[in-house]
């Protein structure tokens, strides 16, 4: 019997411990500490449950806040795909509010880094 009773204390554990998972963010584009070379076209967020996302901002390093399309927030989805302008070189910093399905508010932020462009120099013939 106590046995019986130590299984039925696993299962409810493990039970309560799936009811209480909540979505978060899977992964994004551009990723957690990205360093790119070029201005992305689109911001991606991927939840890994469908969640509603409530708010979202972009601010530079200066916290200058870039204009992003408001998301809708009518229905749930797992991905989110935001357009985006043209990003001047700067570190970057993405703050979102999202609900999941179950009613549970979570939040979070990610940094990327956007370098200048890189030109090479032109070569030049010194010699002569």
């Amino acid at each position: 019997m106590k046995h019986f009773y130590r299984f039925l204390l696993l299962i409810s554990i493990a039970f309560s411990s799936a009811a209480w998972a909540h979505a978060g963010l899977n992964s994004s584009v551009p990723a957690q500490e990205a360093m790119l070379n070029e201005s992305p076209n689109t911001l991606e967020l991927v939840f890994s449950a469908p969640v509603r996302l409530m708010k979202i901002s972009l601010q530079d390093k200066a916290n200058n806040t870039i204009a992003l399309p408001k998301p809708s927030n009518n229905n749930s989805s797992a991905e989110y795909v935001l357009s985006l302008p043209k990003l001047a070189p700067s570190h970057y910093t993405v703050h979102w509010i999202a609900m999941g399905e179950d009613g549970h508010r979570m939040q979070g932020k990610f940094d990327f880094m956007l370098h200048a462009p890189h030109h090479d120099a032109p070569l030049t013939d010194r010699e002569g």
